[in-house]
């Protein structure tokens, strides 16, 4: 049984169990609710060898159990992150613990943008699972506590609140270094794009596609060393043309994505900078890890973008092909082995 696609299934039928409700707010909250709840337990359940990256992660585990607090600070990892890693070693022991706690930090960012400023949950979710998002869940355990830090702090980009905003960027990066140029999103969310910028960001796309790989190698060789050399996950031309298409269809019916809600332009602009730093992956494979900060506007701005089209029979038709199209998508990327390794339960 491919446990994964399971997990997509229930996650479906507690969308067509949400539809019992006559309110909508309780069919909304039913969903969501529901669904995190399942993903948190498919996250959770996993057996500790469920995960790409997991031994490396362990490896560092047992010895926060075998040196004290002064030697620890050696290893490669970020401050915050060893130190989360050595209180649950030294005070709980258990590793399917460590897992528990980590997926539930993993989720509260995407759970809380969601409940937040999507106009679609259901949509929104199936995102969130076919286009690899929680995918990362599984094996990014570092960058992704960072990355739902990232996502709470948007909370104090739309109050702008820069100081608030900051210190929950300080706080990522201190759990994945690459968590800091999220700190430009703050500047960013303010910029108003219309024609001259557009004809300014597609004359960047084309230097990024000349220059990228030389830019990216002098980036890492200033902040982070490690993955100098390193590769990540391929496809970042098809993750590019995706984040395009959905850029090329929002800029097209922007102006009533922007009237439907004031944050929507923050979310816009991350789309924007989420095909930037794609484009970097394409020259760089590894890119692609930092790239879900900002890909995972995705998730709200697409589904935002098809509730703004009027015609109702149009929309439902939009929304039908999305899913079969990042349905099919998820089916070719579950035959990749060095992402989606063989789920099994810890007990089994």
């Amino acid at each position: 049984m491919n446990w994964y696609l399971t997990n997509l299934l229930i996650v479906i039928i507690i969308g067509l169990l949400s539809l019992l409700f006559r309110s909508e707010d309780t069919r909304r909250k039913f969903f969501l609710y529901g669904s995190f709840i399942q993903l948190f337990l498919f996250l959770s359940l996993r057996a500790t060898d469920v995960g790409i990256d997991l031994p490396n992660y362990f490896y560092f585990y047992d010895k926060c159990n075998q040196v004290g607090w002064n030697t620890i600070f050696s290893y490669r990892y970020e401050p915050l992150y060893i130190i989360y890693t050595k209180l649950i070693a030294n005070f709980i022991n258990n590793k399917q613990i460590f897992l528990v706690i980590t997926a539930f930090l993993s989720l509260m960012g995407p759970l809380y943008i969601i409940k937040k400023y999507s106009k679609n949950y259901f949509l929104s979710i199936f995102l969130f699972i076919t286009f690899q998002f929680f995918t990362y869940d599984f094996y990014l355990l570092r960058q992704v506590i960072a990355m739902s830090i990232l996502l709470l702090s948007l909370k104090y980009v739309e109050e702008k609140k820069f100081v608030k905003f900051a210190i929950m960027v300080g706080i990522a990066t201190c759990f994945h270094t690459s968590a800091f140029l999220f700190v430009i999103v703050y500047w960013l969310s303010k910029l108003e794009i219309d024609s001259k910028k557009l004809l300014i960001i597609t004359g960047c796309m084309i230097g990024i596609l000349l220059f990228g790989d030389r830019i990216i190698n002098l980036v890492l060789n200033i902040v982070y060393q490690h993955y100098v050399g390193s590769t990540g996950e391929e496809g970042g031309y098809f993750y590019f043309i995706v984040l395009l298409f959905v850029f090329l269809i929002t800029t097209l019916l922007k102006k009533a994505f922007l009237r439907q809600q004031k944050t929507n332009q923050i979310w816009y602009n991350i789309l924007i900078l989420a095909m930037f730093i794609q484009l970097f992956a394409i020259k760089k494979p590894i890119i692609s890890r930092a790239t879900i900060y900002y890909s995972i506007a995705l998730i709200i701005v697409l589904p935002n973008v098809i509730k703004c089209i009027k015609d109702k029979n149009l929309r439902m038709l939009i929304n039908l092909l999305v899913c079969v199209g990042f349905f099919l998508f998820y089916l070719t990327r579950l035959g990749n082995e060095n992402i989606y390794m063989t789920y099994h339960f810890f007990w089994q």
